[in-house]
């Protein structure tokens, strides 16, 4: 997976990176577009899992539950019947 992912977004942060060194104004335009966004989601992912964890330590399990059914169907999506 991370074959995918991650020469795409090296090269990509290299050019984010010559712009941001030469083009100053333009390169923090361009991160904070793209950057801003990104952080929103990223962290909205982890604090989920966060509060899904903390929840699990302190014996509620309600958001595991939702979360466990949501995985589940997803993969019975993904993966074709078999029988």
């Amino acid at each position: 997976m991370w074959a995918w992912i991650f020469p795409p977004l090296l090269s990509f942060g290299v050019l984010i990176g010559y712009l941001v060194q030469n083009y100053a104004a333009l390169g923090s335009v361009i991160n904070l577009i793209i950057g801003l966004p990104v952080l929103i989601l990223l962290a909205y992912w982890v604090f989920r899992w966060y509060f899904i964890c903390l929840g699990l330590m302190f014996g509620r399990r309600n958001m595991a539950e939702k979360k466990r059914a949501e995985v589940s169907a997803r993969i019975e999506k993904l993966l074709p019947v078999v029988g």
